[in-house]
């Protein structure tokens, strides 16, 4: 979820190992590894009129991708 420029991030089920945030081009942006969180929020680099793909490996293994905007 995208709201005032930050990107909110939260997990259920299992912890949060790498967040991965990519622009439209494929490009990343920002990457944290080693989160183990079930919350994680990034906001710098987050632009309001930017659509971004935000992809999220959770600890045991499973993979996550959304297209925020």
């Amino acid at each position: 979820r995208k709201s005032n420029a930050i990107v909110y991030i939260n997990s259920t089920y299992e912890p949060i190992n790498i967040v991965s945030i990519y622009d439209i081009t494929g490009r990343l942006l920002f990457e944290q590894k080693n989160c183990n969180t079930a919350h994680f929020e990034i906001n710098s680099v987050v632009q309001n009129d930017q659509v971004l793909i935000v992809k999220v490996q959770l600890n045991n293994g499973g993979v996550a991708t959304s297209k925020v905007w």
